[in-house]
């Protein structure tokens, strides 16, 4: 037969360099795998760490100030692939439990392949009273998911740009958003695997306070502060610094030892470092006779000093003068709600 090779089987030496080669050929063509499958449970537990959010659970200036309390109701958690790029699994998880320290623990499990992810994960509602107005948009790409806040209705806005300078946009004091954001390796396993993380806030507190004389007079107060960062790239924890824009948020009353003070422990994005806007604070003051008195203040300086720079305080030193209304009426509770104001151009004494 020509054009043909073959092996002839009929020598006992050849087939047994046959077999040999066949031998060979397996043991070095093949991968090695494990003899046992791996369960592919991967156990999640996301431990809510509030320690570190200054003026809200440690290091307050004033004790009884109303703050937020930060237990989430639930955690959008993401899984994608190493890139970010690609989702591979997700859920919203509200199965939880409380640790030896007092912290709240959110536990998942997912069921995926062992390799290299990136996981993304945020709280999703709290139990605060406030009406939750932050929101996480564009997560299908890990780097793409950013927080913002909701712009305050136009009756308010108005009120503050009537001096008719130009104002960046205003936008309600975001909730504490606590956010897990980690790259894992999750190797073969026998039994479910479990990952450890921490959720922290990327959400500042600071606490405002001024001194007023008149304090009876006033009925509401609401505050506006500039040039305050405008979302957060949370998988970063990455300010969006522009643009920039104004956090809205009410004043209540308190003492300060036996001084009256307008205050609030108010929450934002973040200062825009070297901004060269100025961090201008307008307080609107609502009186018990249906008026409206505006008094605003570039207070850039105080966040150089030390109670900033340590604690976050913002501690005016000027006093701001509330006389006795010509005509009294309108209810005397202090309302830190907007209603429909009614501008009146009057000069506070400082």
């Amino acid at each position: 037969m020509t054009g043909r090779n073959f092996i002839s089987l009929k020598s006992p030496a050849a087939a047994f360099m046959l077999l040999a080669a066949v031998v060979v050929s397996v043991l070095y063509g093949c991968e090695r795998r494990p003899l046992l499958d791996p369960e592919y449970g991967v156990k999640l537990r996301m431990e809510i760490v509030t320690d570190a959010v200054k003026n809200v659970t440690e290091d307050i200036y004033n004790k009884d100030i109303s703050r937020q309390e930060i237990v989430p109701d639930m955690m959008h958690i993401l899984l994608y692939d190493e890139s970010g790029e690609r989702i591979i699994s997700e859920q919203y998880v509200d199965d939880t439990e409380v640790n030896e320290d007092g912290n709240t623990v959110f536990k998942a499990v997912f069921g995926v392949l062992p390799g290299r992810y990136r996981i993304l994960g945020y709280s999703f509602g709290t139990a605060g009273e406030k009406p939750i107005a932050l929101e996480v948009r564009d997560w299908h790409k890990a780097a793409d998911a950013y927080a913002s806040s909701s712009l305050v209705p136009e009756k308010i806005s108005t009120k503050y740009k009537s001096k008719g300078s130009e104002h960046e946009d205003v936008i309600y004091e975001p909730e504490h958003l606590m956010v897990v954001s980690e790259t894992v390796d999750i190797p073969y396993h026998e039994e479910v695997y479990t990952v450890e993380a921490e959720a922290r806030t990327v959400i500042e507190s600071w606490y405002l306070q001024v001194r007023v004389d008149g304090m009876q007079w006033v009925s509401g107060v609401q505050a506006f502060l500039s040039g305050m960062a405008s979302a957060n790239f949370i998988a970063d924890d990455r300010r969006v610094e522009d643009p920039m824009v104004t956090v809205y948020f009410p004043l209540e009353k308190g003492l300060d030892g036996e001084t009256e003070v307008l205050c609030a422990v108010f929450n934002t994005f973040g200062r825009v470092p070297d901004s060269v806007n100025d961090l201008n604070i307008v307080l609107n003051l609502q009186t018990v006779d249906g008026k409206n008195q505006r008094w605003e203040k570039d207070i850039s300086y105080l966040f150089d000093t030390e109670e900033a720079r340590l604690h976050h305080w913002l501690l005016l030193d000027e006093v701001i003068t509330v006389e006795k209304p010509e005509v009294e009426g309108g209810g005397g509770g202090f309302d830190p709600s907007v209603g429909d104001w009614e501008e009146e151009e009057k000069e506070i004494i400082l």
